[in-house]
């Protein structure tokens, strides 16, 4: 697997700067909101002179790019959290701005060829997206027909994941077009997927920086372990790279958790992580180190983060509590509000027949809490200012409730299907030495995209990109045989 660390590091540092700066001091105010619309447009105009390079700018901008400020608790209180401008919280008919370069893209590539073929390697991924559109439109039929209450912008939402899902499938798909193989392509996008991880270790070091000078800590870096740790324990994994000390740094860097979602993440990626480890790669001793490495790093943060940013410290401390009460028998605030989400979508759901079981309420669709109240007071760190006012929930936090609301069992089941899909070709097809996209990053990836992509845009667009990629790589390895027979790959 070739990779220009040294190139990377030096774009990677030159981009950090420039995002850290706009995300700190620009994206707050007016000048933001100017500066995502001039963004987009930009892009769109590079998309049109070269559209593999606008691909890839669009890859990276979508994984770097955040839609809300680093500082969670201006998140949590400001009412219009479109008070934070970058051109993936400012939005247009529901749809941020980032999803109108990939729908240009899109344009572009069916403009551009026109011996556009559907060839069965990008055929059976579209049938994901496909299948939960017809299910999402029988679903808005049925919610309309029991006076479901519906609003335009809310059902153009709700249609937001097969969308994309299906553009981001179709644009890999021509951009692949632009490689001689797939692992020309694999080794591309694993390029870029290690230069986004630069980018999260290099612009934490510059919040902290920042915060220091300013004397002014948010709680927040701006990291995210649900891109960086898949990537980081694949390339521990696989036996023809070897990972720097730096390197390493940047990557613990990129993943200093800020709640207990991007913790549960971690957690389950390390699990895969041994699960490969102890019956794949069936070695001890590395997974040894590595737990020795995780204990090293938990008594640094306790020693150092309170140090740097004792804000963020408490906050952590704060939801780490959840872990203390599952203990003790009791269920914290947030939880508690996830669970009751689940009875009264269910509940509703049930009082609405057989089809509303199947198909749930359809896009737009709500729940309220009438069936089963919940003794919490709800507040915006719950919900939106509109839905706590009227009594309606459109969002429910966890990828179960959201798709047993909109789309019933058959959407719920269509969407755990794709990741399912997921870790199933990887593993069937697992290499240790040459496919890192395929194995074992698709297979890392996989529960965690299965957790947040149903409300992270940008994972959307990243898992369209990895169905393609694999079924690319399968039927290319079905091909690939000796001459005695034999599989090229083992």
């Amino acid at each position: 697997m070739d990779v220009p660390k040294g190139r990377l590091l030096k774009v990677a540092c030159v981009i950090s700067l420039i995002v850290a700066v706009y995300l700190d001091f620009l994206a707050t105010s007016m000048i933001g909101l100017w500066i995502s619309y001039a963004y987009t447009i930009v892009l769109g105009l590079i998309s049109f002179w070269n559209l593999k390079k606008g691909f890839e700018i669009l890859f990276i901008s979508f994984l770097i790019i955040p839609a809300f400020d680093r500082d969670i608790i201006s998140t949590y209180t400001v009412d219009d959290i479109s008070l934070y401008y970058t051109p993936l919280s400012v939005t247009f008919s529901g749809f941020a701005l980032l999803l109108y370069n990939l729908f240009f893209i899109l344009i572009i590539s069916f403009l551009r060829s026109s011996n556009f073929r559907v060839k069965k390697v990008l055929f059976l991924p579209i049938l994901f997206p496909l299948f939960l559109v017809f299910i999402l439109i029988f679903g808005l039929v049925f919610g309309i027909s029991i006076g479901e209450y519906v609003e335009i912008r809310h059902i153009l939402s709700d249609f937001k994941f097969p969308i994309v899902l299906f553009g981001s499938i179709i644009v890999a798909y021509v951009y692949r077009n632009y490689f001689k193989s797939s692992e020309d392509f694999n080794n591309r996008l694993t390029n870029l997927l290690i230069l986004v991880c630069y980018i999260y270790g290099i612009r934490t070091i510059v919040f902290i920086i920042i915060d220091l000078i300013l004397g002014i800590p948010k709680l927040g870096w701006n990291t995210d372990v649900v891109l960086i740790a898949p990537v980081l324990f694949s390339l521990i994994l696989i036996k023809n790279y070897k990972i720097s000390y730096w390197e390493l740094l940047l990557f613990i860097l990129a993943m200093i958790p800020n709640g207990r979602g991007p913790i549960i993440s971690f957690i389950i990626c390390f699990f895969v992580y041994a699960i490969i480890k102890i019956f794949v790669q069936k070695k001890l001793s590395p997974l040894y180190n590595s737990i020795i490495a995780l204990f090293i790093l938990s008594l640094s943060f306790h020693l150092i983060l309170p140090k740097i940013n004792e804000p963020l410290y408490n906050f952590i401390n704060f939801k780490l509590s959840f872990f203390q009460n599952i203990g003790s028998g009791e269920i914290s605030a947030s939880p508690k509000v996830r669970v009751y989400e689940f009875y009264n979508i269910h509940s509703e759901n049930e009082d609405n027949g057989f089809l509303g079981i199947l198909l749930g309420k359809g896009p737009g669709g709500f729940f309220t809490y009438k069936n089963h109240p919940i003794d919490l007071v709800l507040n915006e760190s719950d919900y939106s200012p509109m839905e706590l006012s009227i009594g309606k929930y459109l969002r429910p936090h966890t990828f179960l409730n959201y798709f047993y609301l909109k789309s019933g069992i058959l959407g719920l089941l269509c969407y755990c299907f794709i990741f399912l899909v997921v870790v199933i070709i990887s593993f069937k097809k697992r290499s240790l030495t040459k496919d890192f996209l395929m194995f074992p990053y698709c297979f890392l990836y996989a529960p965690l995209g299965l957790l947040n992509s149903n409300w992270r845009v940008e994972l959307m667009f990243l898992t369209g990109i990895i169905l393609l990629s694999i079924f690319y790589n399968y039927e290319e390895k079905k091909h690939m045989v000796c001459m005695d027979g034999s599989p090229k790959y083992t």
